[in-house]
C-alpha cells in the first residue's frame, strides 16, 4: 500500500555546525532552485541559464543572506534523496531528518524590506514553487501561511506587519491562492528588467500577534 504524502515545512538555517550537512543543504537548495526555473520559468524574474552558472560560493551566500529566509516543504514519506551520515560519523547531525528528506517545494521570505522604525515591518514573499507531483495537495497554501507566520515571528515587537507578493499577470491560479489566503489585490505594476506586468498582493496583519 502506498503511503499518503505527508509534508512538513522547515526553515533553512543560515549556517550549520556540521560542514558535511551544510554542503548538503547548499547542494539541495541549488537543485530545487534550478528545477523550479526549468519547470516554471514564467513565474520567476531570473533564468536557468543565468543561475546554472552560479558558483558554490554564490549559492552559499543566498542561504547566508540575513534578510532572505527560505522555507522548504519536505515529503516525510518519500525516501531520502541524499544519504544522511550515521550518527557516529564525525560530521553527522542528529536532528536533520527533514533537511535530508525529499524537498518538494519552497518559498523565500525577504525582509524586513522597509518600515517605519519599530512601527511597521514589511516582508515580501518570493520564489514560491512546488514540484508538479506535489501540486493540488494544498501545499501552496501551507507554504504561504508558513511565510506569513515567519514574518510575524521575525517582526516581533513591531506594531504592524505587512506581507506582500507579486504575481505575474496571467497566472490566475497563483493569484487565487493568495486571495484565498487573505491577500488583497492592489492592482498591477511593472516589474523586472522587461517591465513585465504583475499583480501586487498585500496582506496587512494590522498588528503583530507575535
Amino acid at each position: 500500500m502506498v503511503k499518503p504524502h505527508s509534508y512538513s515545512i522547515v526553515r533553512l538555517p543560515k549556517s550549520h555546525d556540521y560542514p558535511q550537512t551544510w554542503q548538503v543543504l547548499i547542494a539541495k537548495q541549488k537543485t530545487l532552485r534550478l528545477q523550479s526555473l526549468l519547470t516554471s520559468p514564467e513565474a520567476f524574474g531570473s533564468t536557468y541559464e543565468r543561475e546554472s552558472t552560479f558558483t558554490d560560493a554564490e549559492w552559499e551566500a543566498r542561504l547566508k543572506n540575513p534578510i532572505a529566509h527560505t522555507l522548504i516543504a519536505v515529503d516525510s514519506n518519500a525516501p531520502h534523496a541524499v544519504h544522511k551520515p550515521n550518527d557516529d560519523d564525525q560530521d553527522a547531525g542528529t536532528d536533520d531528518d527533514d533537511l535530508y528528506g525529499a524537498w518538494v517545494g519552497s518559498v523565500v521570505l525577504i525582509g524586513p524590506t522597509e518600515g517605519d522604525g519599530m512601527l511597521i515591518a514589511t516582508y515580501d514573499i518570493n520564489a514560491l514553487f512546488i514540484l508538479p507531483e506535489a501540486r493540488g495537495t494544498g501545499l501552496g497554501a501551507e507554504l504561504v501561511e508558513s511565510a506569513v507566520s515567519e514574518a510575524q515571528k521575525l517582526a516581533r515587537g513591531a506594531m504592524r506587519v505587512v506581507v506582500r507578493a507579486l504575481v505575474v499577470r496571467g497566472n490566475e491560479r497563483v493569484l487565487k491562492l493568495y486571495e484565498r489566503a487573505g491577500f488583497v489585490n492592489r492592482g498591477v505594476e511593472f516589474v523586472g528588467g522587461q517591465l513585465e506586468e504583475a499583480w501586487v498582493l498585500v496582506r496587512d496583519m494590522g498588528g503583530n500577534a507575535g
